[in-house]
């Protein structure tokens, strides 16, 4: 079973990339990879994929739901917060703090 900081490679765009857990939730991970341009992504992959090699969702990270955000700010976790598009994301606490104040 995956755990908040373990490492993996993951296939995406046509090539493994390195990944770490950043929250593990039930029967969820959600992970970060890394892009050789210096970007970064969120995905969702089963917690027992310790191999990174089943099924994923994608999800942004403005996208992140509050349950993923809390986990990520009770387990101080931080991430590299970088998307393709737009400027880089605000901290996980900064980001609770921004959907909260929104609800």
């Amino acid at each position: 079973m995956l755990q908040i900081d373990d490492e993996l490679n993951v296939y995406r765009n046509q090539l493994d990339r390195e990944a770490i857990v950043l929250a593990v939730w039930k029967h969820k991970a959600l992970i970060e990879y890394t892009m050789p341009n210096g970007t970064s992504a969120l995905n969702i992959i089963a917690s027992d994929d310790v191999h990174g090699e089943g099924d994923y969702r994608s999800v942004s990270y403005y996208g992140l739901t509050l349950r993923w955000l809390k986990i990520l700010v009770d387990q101080s976790v931080a991430w590299e917060g970088r998307p393709q598009k737009g400027n880089p994301c605000p901290t996980p606490l900064d980001a609770l703090s921004i959907k909260v104040g929104a609800a």
